[in-house]
């Protein structure tokens, strides 16, 4: 098993790796409404956040964009692959050797199997010398496994991706790459089964925000190394604050509340905060601290005019009405009893007191 401790890939013991294997796997149709990404200098772009610890592309786009990247991107190079045009039992056939991913500078190995079909034995036979060469070359591999197959009924099912996993381990991968068995508990079980390979968690096809966020936190929650995701993020309009930056972390912190202090509302973060923009790092855990009594060292959003000052992103706006801002509090809010006029979009309008106001502190 590799040893991980001053490898490129892993941070905070976790693992991102961006995936853009797509262009050869399923063709151009995945870029449908972002096709300026087929340009693969926006992807590798991508691959320059503080969040990515790997790219993984092929052959062609490891040897025509990646030497411009080289001191930024860590490279897991993908050897092999197949089109979405073949009808037949899935093989995907090596394209390029562990030997020339190593003299283009690859920082990993990436291979595909899929169990269960009828080339299994080929794909085994292949996926052999490919593992002993990252050996010699002291690369670690990650394998893609995905079973497929007549006797596979429900690739999704519980046993079939404990099934996967294990497979890594016992294939000699160092980190397998699964998709989600549906429920938690059931990827603790692959967890479970995989020992101490590295198991990621498939990105698959693009979800919603929420969606995606819930099922890498529920993932990260029992013991999942890290996320191998491509579409979730390349395929939104604004990765940068969207997937890549808002993913969850594993180790949730406090969450801030409100207090009024001297003239202005104030954040209170128990221990610290965490910065919402770069809490993408659900896989690596690479979002910042800042300060329990300052302000986010860092904010995707476009900051407020210096005379306002914005609610907190967590404080529930009134039913029917959009979030406020607020002025000066009258002399009720500076007794306990919170703020009794904020602006509207519109103008000024009355509010009633919050049952629920926190008490001031002064």
């Amino acid at each position: 098993m590799y040893d991980f401790t001053d490898s490129p890939l892993v941070r905070n013991d976790k693992t991102l790796v961006l995936a853009h294997d797509h262009g050869l796997e399923h063709g151009p149709k995945q870029f449908s409404g972002v096709e300026e990404r087929l340009d693969p200098r926006e992807v590798f772009e991508m691959a320059t956040h503080d969040a990515v610890t790997a790219l993984a592309v092929g052959k062609g786009l490891a040897e025509t964009y990646y030497p411009s990247y080289e001191d930024d991107v860590n490279l897991l190079a993908k050897l092999n692959g197949s089109s979405d045009l073949w009808m037949g039992d899935p093989y995907s056939p090596k394209n390029w050797t562990v030997d020339y991913a190593a003299e283009l500078g690859a920082d990993a190995i990436g291979y595909t199997i899929y169990p269960g079909v009828n080339e299994e034995p080929r794909m085994f036979e292949d996926f052999r010398p490919v593992q002993e060469a990252a050996r010699d070359h002291d690369l670690p591999i990650a394998m893609w496994a995905y079973p497929r197959g007549q006797a596979v009924k429900s690739h999704r099912s519980e046993d079939i991706i404990a099934y996967a996993a294990r497979l890594g381990l016992e294939l000699g991968a160092d980190f397998t790459k699964v998709k989600y068995p549906r429920s938690k508990d059931a990827m603790a079980h692959a967890v479970r089964s995989a020992a101490d390979n590295r198991v990621l968690l498939s990105g698959g096809s693009k979800t919603s925000d929420r969606d995606f966020l819930e099922l890498v936190s529920d993932c990260m929650d029992v013991g999942v190394s890290g996320l191998a995701v491509g579409r979730n993020v390349w395929q939104r309009e604004d990765p940068g604050t969207s997937s890549i930056s808002s993913n969850r972390s594993s180790s949730r912190r406090p969450r801030p509340t409100t207090c009024w202090r001297g003239n202005r509302w104030t954040l209170h973060r128990p221990n610290g905060g965490f910065d919402r923009s770069s809490r993408a790092n659900a896989a690596t855990g690479a979002g910042r601290p800042m300060s329990s009594t300052g302000p986010p060292t860092r904010c995707s959003r476009p900051s407020p005019p210096a005379t306002r000052r914005r609610w907190p992103a967590r404080w529930p706006p009134r039913a029917g009405r959009s979030r406020r801002t607020l002025r000066r509090p009258s002399s009720s809010a500076r007794t306990g009893l919170g703020p009794s006029r904020v602006e509207s979009g519109t103008g000024a309008t009355n509010s009633r007191t919050r049952s629920s106001a926190r008490p001031v502190s002064r």
